[in-house]
């Protein structure tokens, strides 16, 4: 639809599952290529507690899906890498499935997932959680996954079904920003070495995880 690819509601909710959002106070959601919608609705669920704040490009799904719509707090209709003004460091969390593929910038042909994350990174607070959902053979590039590195600690990842994984070799990978860059060789080459095996990354749960066992999401 309109060239988009929306994470499916059954996927995006087993990946809520994930977290605890009922810990905090308050939490603000962003959701920078937000779609119809769906997907980040079904991830954090209809949380008095939790304020959404979406990006979507596209003004005919802005229109049809999102303008005047209660379940978001504020919803742009903009460019995510070049329309939006957001204060910096202001989200706990970050539901992204950004667009795949390149973009020519400086007559330079950079990959969109890793535009995203490192303008997504602008606005998290430091310990925020980013679920972000991006192509297998994109995470294992060994530049991305070293930008990855660079600001954020690797909490987990797990591969999407079967039969929608032979589609978009779609992954999902849990980030949490850290408070200081950079990384140690080691560190890099073990999680890398680890993350090339695609064969041992865990289907998401379905089902509740234990509450012991999920990402607790703070203010």
């Amino acid at each position: 639809k309109l060239g988009a690819y929306y994470t499916d509601p059954d996927h995006a909710r087993r990946i809520g599952n994930l977290f605890d959002f009922d810990t905090a106070q308050e939490i603000c959601v962003l959701e920078p290529s937000i779609g119809d919608g769906r997907a980040v609705l079904e991830t954090v669920g209809k949380r008095k507690n939790v304020k959404t704040y979406g990006v979507e490009i596209q003004e005919e799904t802005y229109r049809s899906c999102l303008a005047d719509n209660d379940n978001f707090t504020c919803i742009l209709n903009e460019d995510f890498l070049r329309g939006v003004k957001i204060s910096h460091g202001s989200f706990s969390f970050c539901f992204a499935n950004p667009p795949y593929g390149e973009q020519k910038e400086d007559e330079q042909a950079r990959r969109l997932e890793r535009l995203f994350l490192d303008r997504i990174g602008l606005y998290l607070k430091t310990g925020a959680y980013l679920a972000f959902i991006l192509p297998f053979y994109v995470f294992t590039e060994e530049k991305m996954f070293r930008r990855i590195l660079e600001k954020y600690e690797i909490c987990g990842y797990y591969r999407f079904d079967d039969e929608v994984y032979k589609k978009f070799n779609q992954i999902v990978v849990i980030l949490k920003k850290k408070r200081n860059g950079g990384y140690l060789r080691s560190v890099f080459e073990e999680e890398y070495h680890k993350a090339l095996k695609i064969q041992d990354y865990p289907y998401l749960p379905d089902g509740e995880t234990a509450l012991a066992d999920r990402y607790h999401v703070l203010e």
